[in-house]
Formats: C-alpha cells, structure tokens, sequence
C-alpha cells in the first residue's frame, strides 16, 4: 500500500500542470510523439479535480456558494473551451462537467428525498453530462470517491471502481468516435497520486486555490489566442 504523503495544494498543481500540458498538445500540437506523451501526461488531471470535488463538497461551509463559484466559471469556460479547441457550442468544457458533479453529490445526500426521485434527479444530471468533457466518467468518479474516500478498508474496491469507470468510458468514446489511443487510458497515471493523497489541503496560495475558477478559462483563452497567431 502506497503512504499517503501528498497534500491536495501539491496534487493540484501536478493536476494544473496536467491540464496545462494536455491542452497545449491538444491545442497547438500536431500529431507526433511529443504530442502523444503530453496528452498521456495530462490524463492525470481530471481525476484529481473529481477527488477535490468531492472533498470540496465535504468540506465547504458554505455549498450555495461554492457552487456558484463553479457555475460562473463554468459558463466562462464554456466560450474558452469553444474557443480554443474550436468546438460546437453544444460541447462544454471540463468546469461544466465538475458543476454537474458536484450537483450529483448534492443530490445523492439530500437523504429527506425518495430515492426514487434522487436516481431520477442523477439520471438527468448523467445525461446532461454527455456534452461535457469527460461527461459521466468525471461524475461518476467524484460520487465514487465520495462514497469511499474515507474508508482505507475500501481502498482496493475504490481504485477497481475508478479503473473500470474510466476503461468503460474509453470504451464508450471509442463506440462515438472509432478512434482509441493510448493517450486515452492516461488516467490510470493518477492511480499512485490518488492512493498518496494525504487527504490534508496543505498551504495554498490564493492562486492555487482559484485555479479552477480563474486559471482554466484564462489559460484556454491565451492558447486559443496563440492557435490563431501561428494558424
């Protein structure tokens, strides 16, 4: 069993760095190599924003407005994410995919609910997450690690959970587009960062803190700019 020994303030800019390095291929990069490994490397990214999502929920004093930081963020990035990668409108960015997750762990614990009525609400929520990046892997990851983050007996079960979850959505992607790579299955990367999360949030700069709010559409607005300039 791997020691837990990584804050979240050191797993998340590994997992900035990810996104930085996997948007920049995406973006600017032929096909080659470089470009192969960099979007390999990046694959550790959403796995990590789906576990601080599920501690945010968990740890957040005020749920209202955590979730109004994501949504605000999310619709900026949406018109990013489009014009960076030049996208439909009809697809959205990663933020968007974390905001339905964080609503689907919202849903799963309104315990004065039916469950009947929750599995409808997470139904829809699963559905809607289709046209985000990372659709229904990330939302489900994030209920995954709600659900079994605290259990270190559970350990082994949460990480089969995370790999079967994210083999059948490689699958799933493969059954829209026909195309698999290698670079798809960069998720499994983040299997030894997971198991080392401490769990603990760390020292955070304010910047670190907002990178999901501020650095993600930034970031993709700027290489969008620079797409345009070399194109």
């Amino acid at each position: 069993m791997i020691k837990p020994r990584f804050s979240q303030a050191e797993l998340k800019l590994a997992a900035v760095v990810g996104m930085t390095l996997n948007h920049t291929a995406g973006i600017l990069l032929a096909n080659g190599t470089i470009r192969e490994i960099m979007l390999l490397a990046g694959g550790i990214s959403m796995p990590l924003f789906a576990r601080f999502i599920s501690d945010g929920f968990e740890y957040t004093r005020d749920r209202g407005k955590y979730a109004f930081r994501l949504g605000v963020s999310a619709v900026i990035s949406h018109f990013a994410f489009s014009f960076a990668f030049g996208t439909p409108y009809l697809i959205s960015s990663a933020i968007f995919t974390l905001l339905l997750a964080f609503f689907a762990l919202c849903v799963i614990h309104m315990e004065s609910v039916p469950k009947s009525i929750r599995g409808l609400m997470l139904f829809y929520i699963l559905i809607c997450s289709l046209i985000g990046d990372w659709g229904w892997c990330a939302v489900l990851w994030a209920i995954l690690f709600d659900l079994l983050k605290n259990r270190p007996e559970s350990q082994f079960l949460m990480i089969t959970a995370f790999v079967l979850i994210g083999v059948a959505y490689v699958i799933f992607m493969f059954g829209l587009t026909g195309t698999i790579a290698i670079r798809n299955f960069g998720f499994l990367l983040a299997i030894p960062l997971l198991l080392a999360y401490s769990g603990k949030q760390g020292r955070q700069p304010r910047a670190l803190r907002s990178c999901l709010y501020l650095y993600y559409p930034a970031h993709l607005f700027v290489l969008g700019i620079i797409k345009d300039v070399i194109v």
